[in-house]
């Protein structure tokens, strides 16, 4: 006996399945792809009447059908507008190619645009959906149209440079990066400041390249300081961002030379407390190295690891202080101090000068990894 039911699900089935493939739409030929510019990296600015300037750096794909070849061509644009949505469309005007903005890598902003502020910026990026939120950002210091014509040999595109030099710099604890969804986030904390990291162009190498060189602090979306590489360790220390990295301190057994460590592994706990005119906050820092050169001799016994152990955790904690009460007499709080006293406090009222009322006690255990069995002279 025929199941009538049954032919009946298995023909919805069939109807359902060719409802739902032809609502599948997707590129007849290579013309569609061919007619596209990807976007790599953005660049903002601002002119001294400000209006909003925004470069981009497009990738132009080219397929061929016939050999089924790739090959791409670099495009740079350059709009100008009262907003970001009028200097975008204002390149559309100049373009016989459509604008994608998916597969962005670098989100930059020039030391003028940060200075006249991000957040003149930051709603289209926020907003509109072809933005990504993954792309980090990047304070430049020079001028933008140098960055934009510089001829990298390691790599073509600007964009996946950065992307790739982010991602590099990862293991050194002087470096400094923050993502567009980390920035919209932290600029919504109490303190409303947060970090950026600062690229230039190194002009004294052999060839001209980008190179990360320190960090841009941002304050209620406006640029206040720029932060050293120096102070950028301090600064990842203390606010628990360092995951490797190294440290430079003088050979016991020879002054003029220096031992670099290790850092394979680090951790910072934080506590803080409100006792009525004064705000104690407490930094434990523990460290691992393990010793990855040495300059000149030095004889490794239980005595000298004693002593790098010593020197290396007098350093971080007298360093990462004198970090601290630098900004702090600045009033400027990169170490989320409002941010702490609001969680543990959430209903007192802050004081303005909290952070001249902070007094900060640093702690720091060094291990060096293999000091009980490494006796035997360098």
């Amino acid at each position: 006996m025929i199941n009538r039911k049954l032919i009946v699900k298995n023909i919805v089935k069939v109807l359902i399945f060719i409802l739902l493939s032809s609502s599948l739409c997707g590129c007849f030929n290579y013309r569609d792809v061919n007619r596209v510019a990807f976007v790599t990296a953005i660049l903002f600015d601002v002119d001294k009447d400000k209006n909003i300037i925004i470069y981009l750096e497009a990738f132009k794909p080219f397929r061929s059908a016939s050999s089924a070849s790739e090959k791409g061509q670099r495009l740079l644009f350059k709009g100008i507008g009262k907003t970001i949505f009028e200097a975008s469309r204002n390149i559309n005007l100049k373009s016989s190619f459509i604008i994608n903005y998916t597969q962005n890598r670098a989100l930059i902003f020039t030391k003028n645009a940060a200075e006249f502020g991000i957040d003149k910026y930051i709603d289209l990026l926020e907003r509109d959906q072809e933005f990504l939120v993954r792309p980090y950002l990047y304070i430049y210091t020079g001028e933008p149209e140098e960055l934009m014509n510089l001829k990298i040999e390691a790599e073509e595109y600007i964009g996946i440079f950065l992307n790739d030099l982010i991602q590099n710099v990862g293991v050194s604890s002087r470096a400094v990066n923050i993502t567009l969804a980390e920035y919209l986030l932290k600029r919504t904390l109490p303190s409303k400041t947060t970090v950026l990291t600062t690229i230039d162009i190194d002009h004294e190498g052999l060839s001209k390249v980008i190179q990360i060189n320190g960090g841009a602090i941002i304050k209620d979306d406006k640029l206040v300081e720029i932060m050293s590489r120096d102070q950028g360790q301090a600064y990842n220390f203390l606010n628990n961002t360092v995951k490797r990295g190294t440290l430079e301190i003088t050979n016991p057994d020879e002054p003029d030379n220096y031992i670099t460590l290790e850092i394979l592994k680090s951790k910072t706990k934080s506590k803080i407390e409100f006792e009525g005119e004064r705000i104690k906050l407490k930094k434990d820092i523990k460290i691992k190295v393990s010793i990855g050169e040495v300059q000149g001799e030095l004889k490794v016994d239980s005595e000298k690891l004693s002593k790098i152990k010593e020197n290396s955790e007098y350093n971080i904690a007298k360093y990462s202080k004198m970090v601290f009460e630098g900004f702090k007499n600045k009033n400027i709080d990169i170490f989320e101090v409002k941010q702490e006293l609001s969680r543990k406090y959430p209903k007192i009222e802050i004081p303005d000068n909290y952070m001249y009322l902070t007094d900060i006690d640093i702690n720091v255990e060094v291990f060096v990894e293999g000091s009980n069995s490494i006796l035997n002279s360098l």
